[in-house]
């Protein structure tokens, strides 16, 4: 298990809207919403049945904020195999070790009925993986959920299918994109932070006069 316990600088902390899956990773798709605004601490405890709680567990944890997507299909589905729905979202946090404790959060993991949890390949330093069954409408769909920890970001791919469609290792696929995703922002960002932080030579004292 692979641990990033240090406070990380601003240079681990790249744009939030280049953590998630872009258009181009899912062609045949429109992007619904790109938005931070309902993924902040507040908004995300606000969402929960104990906010309280969850807002002072966010901030044990040094989430620092969030980024979610939707993608729908274009037009009408091409056949029962399409998926309904992909998100794709990603939250920063100020400490890996701080990531890694919301990324295995078991209310959170495991905190809707019918949840399943599932054991996929590792595709960062940690990844969890979960499916679902649940009804709208009367009607029955399946979830299926893959999260990740890169360092101090978490990242989540989520994907409705109507059943029997529909598979964990698709999830995974998007996920590890996503992923590569992240790994370029974090190098890119902390490779610049390094240029902006190198020390500068002291300033030289005027001669004193004779």
């Amino acid at each position: 298990m692979n641990l990033t316990p240090t406070r990380t600088g601003p240079g681990a902390l790249p744009p939030l809207e280049r953590l998630v899956l872009a258009p181009a990773d899912l062609p045949g798709f429109r992007c619904l919403y790109a938005d931070s605004r309902d993924d902040t601490n507040e908004a995300v405890a606000a969402r929960t049945d104990d906010p309280e709680r969850t807002r002072r567990r966010l901030q044990e944890w040094g989430r620092v904020d969030g980024y979610a997507t939707r993608y729908l299909p274009n037009g009408v589905p091409g056949g029962p195999n399409v998926p309904l729905v992909v998100d794709s979202s990603a939250a920063r946090f100020a400490r890996g070790a701080g990531a890694l404790l919301a990324l295995t959060d078991e209310s959170s993991l495991l905190g809707a009925p019918g949840v399943v949890r599932l054991f996929p390949r590792n595709i960062a330093d940690n990844t969890e993986c979960v499916s679902e069954v649940f009804e709208e409408g009367g009607k029955q769909f399946t979830l299926y959920r893959a999260d990740f920890r890169l360092n101090n970001i978490l990242g989540s791919v989520g994907v409705v299918w109507i059943p029997p469609y529909g598979s964990p290792l698709e999830v995974l696929r998007l996920a590890e994109r996503q992923a590569e995703r992240i790994r370029a922002a974090l190098s890119n960002y902390s490779e610049r932070s390094r240029r902006t932080t190198r020390v500068q030579p002291a300033p030289q004292r005027p001669a004193a006069a004779v």
